[in-house]
């Protein structure tokens, strides 16, 4: 304990030279706390918006669904009754919010006087609803009605994206025709009304993509199959647990999780980590070669000091570990000041809602947010204590190597 006080009071010696070298850690601190928010928001952002996108938590399907090639429509499907038996399982499992089914076909849409091919997908508007507000925000009109037992409600109804509706030139009101093959191979077709448009902020998805209620779909291929039940959890970090028990009812389907089913996220954790990586090596390096300078002014400053106090018998490793303690106390208070000076600037830049423009192949401005992770500010502090310490440390091992007498006699 003694020793500590005894570095802190050499380091509160020179205070101006102690707050250059402090100053210096702390914005360090800030920069490499600042990315790591920016980063971890990202990662969050993301997660949520693939879920929330309509990949929810996980999803289960028929042997091949993900990745098989399909003869006909819904060749690799659920029966229903399998896709009410995966219903049934998940609504008595804990940590299961809601599970809902869905169809995925394809076709023709027509105006009557344009064509044009569509990606559909068959959904029940209620629970989709529920997984996410965002999900599919209509733009124009209004989305699909909801599907209510024991009341009667018009299910003859299509939401298409902004871009397919541009190109077909419909707008909510205006009635259209869906031409598609059935599970049987023969083309079937249903009039529709066009109920809403929306977007989903991707424009080449926008471009091709509609959704109908699920009957509609399945009236249309003639089944009453479906594609696949999507799993929405409470929490994220219940996938592996819920995943092996419907894994363990249910061997022969497949099951997908939400990372499974979005290799891309992997590849942006990937990139943004290397790019964090680089960034705070950087910092680091401009961080340690800055106290190292600051620190080597201040022991050469001492020489006579040091032989002073090598003559009373201090051992050159007591003195050594000294000023690396003289160190880490600025590289202590640097971080700490730096941690401060992060949050604050975190919850100042998450409250004005500064909005970034959109990130590649979308067209959804996102806002600003820094996600604050107590877990990276304390691996944060305590990097820059040792960059502190590690700061004194060549410095301090030049001149505890002099020779007593020498030293003394140093001007």
């Amino acid at each position: 304990m003694k020793w500590i006080l005894f570095a802190w009071r050499n380091v509160m010696r020179n205070k101006r030279r102690t707050t250059i070298a402090a100053g210096t850690i702390a914005m360090g601190a800030i920069a490499l706390l600042s990315a790591a928010g920016y980063v971890n928001a990202t990662f969050i952002g993301l997660r949520e918006s693939t879920i929330k996108g309509g990949i929810g938590h996980f999803q289960i399907g028929a042997p091949g669904q993900f990745g098989g090639y399909q003869e006909t429509p819904l060749e690799l499907a659920l029966s229903e009754t399998q896709a009410e038996e995966v219903n049934t399982l998940t609504a008595k499992m804990a940590g299961v919010r809601f599970s809902m089914k869905r169809v995925l076909f394809e076709g023709l849409i027509s105006n009557g006087d344009r064509t044009i091919i569509f990606l559909g997908s068959g959904v029940e508007p209620g629970k989709e609803k529920k997984l996410s507000r965002s999900f599919a925000p209509v733009v124009s009109g209004r989305s699909l009605s909801r599907i209510k037992k024991g009341k009667k409600v018009d299910l003859n109804q299509v939401i298409l994206g902004i871009g397919l509706a541009k190109k077909l030139g419909v707008k909510p009101g205006d009635f259209v025709t869906l031409l598609s093959t059935t599970v049987h191979g023969s083309l079937n077709a249903v009039d529709l009304t066009v109920s809403g448009i929306y977007t989903t902020g991707i424009p080449e998805r926008d471009m091709r993509s509609l959704m109908v209620p699920l009957p509609v779909s399945q009236a249309l291929l003639a089944t009453k199959k479906v594609s696949r039940v999507v799993v929405v959890l409470n929490e994220i970090g219940a996938v592996a647990s819920v995943q092996s028990v419907i894994r363990t009812a249910f061997p022969k389907l497949e099951i997908k999780s939400w990372l499974e089913l979005a290799p891309f996220y992997r590849k942006v954790v990937t990139l943004y980590q290397s790019i964090f990586s680089i960034m705070g090596t950087i910092v680091v390096l401009v961080v340690l070669l800055s106290t190292t300078n600051t620190m080597l002014m201040s022991i050469m400053e001492r020489t006579r000091e040091i032989g002073t106090i090598r003559a009373y018998g201090i051992s050159r490793g007591q003195l050594m570990l000294n000023f690396l303690m003289e160190g880490g106390l600025i590289g202590l208070v640097g971080a700490g000041f730096g941690a401060v000076g992060a949050y604050a600037f975190a919850q100042f830049i998450n409250r004005v809602g500064i909005m970034m423009p959109p990130p590649p192949g979308m067209n959804v401005k996102v806002p600003l947010q820094f996600a604050i992770d107590g877990g990276v500010f304390v691996v944060v502090i305590a990097l820059l204590i040792v960059v502190g310490g590690v700061s004194a440390w060549y410095p301090s091992r030049q001149a505890v190597r002099q020779k007593i007498v020498e030293a003394l006699d140093h001007i």
